[in-house]
C-alpha cells in the first residue's frame, strides 16, 4: 500500500494516520482475535498463536516469527540481532528459521 494512504483507525490506535503508522496493525488485530477465540473454546488452556506482524500490544497475544529468510550467514546473523531486539522491546517469545527457507542450507549453518 502507499504511504499517503491515510487510515481511519480508533482512537485507540491513534485515529487517523498514514499507511506506515498502521502497517503492522492489521497482523496484531488477526492475532488478538485468534488469541481471543482460542480462549473461548477452551478456557482451561494458555492459546498458543504464531505470528509474521506485530505492533505494540502484539505480545499480549502471540509470539513472534521473523519470516522467512534465506539459508546464509548472513541472514543467520541478522535474525540473531532481529531476535534480540524484539526481546529488549518487550516480546518475550520471538524465534527465527536457522535453515530458512529459500536454498539449502548447510549442514555447518545448521550445527
Amino acid at each position: 500500500m502507499p504511504e499517503s494512504n491515510i487510515h481511519r483507525g480508533d482512537a485507540e490506535l491513534g485515529g487517523c494516520q498514514n499507511h506506515a503508522h498502521y502497517h503492522n496493525v492489521y497482523g496484531m488485530l488477526m492475532a488478538r482475535s485468534t488469541y481471543e477465540r482460542m480462549k473461548v473454546a477452551n478456557e482451561s488452556k494458555c492459546p498458543f498463536v504464531l505470528t509474521r506482524a506485530g505492533f505494540i500490544g502484539s505480545q499480549r497475544y502471540a509470539s513472534i516469527w521473523t519470516d522467512d529468510n534465506l539459508s546464509t550467514w548472513e541472514h543467520l546473523h541478522m535474525s540473531i540481532s532481529m531476535v534480540l531486539n524484539l526481546g529488549i522491546s518487550g516480546q518475550p517469545l520471538a524465534g527465527s528459521v536457522i535453515g530458512g527457507f529459500i536454498k539449502n542450507a548447510t549442514p555447518k549453518l545448521f550445527g
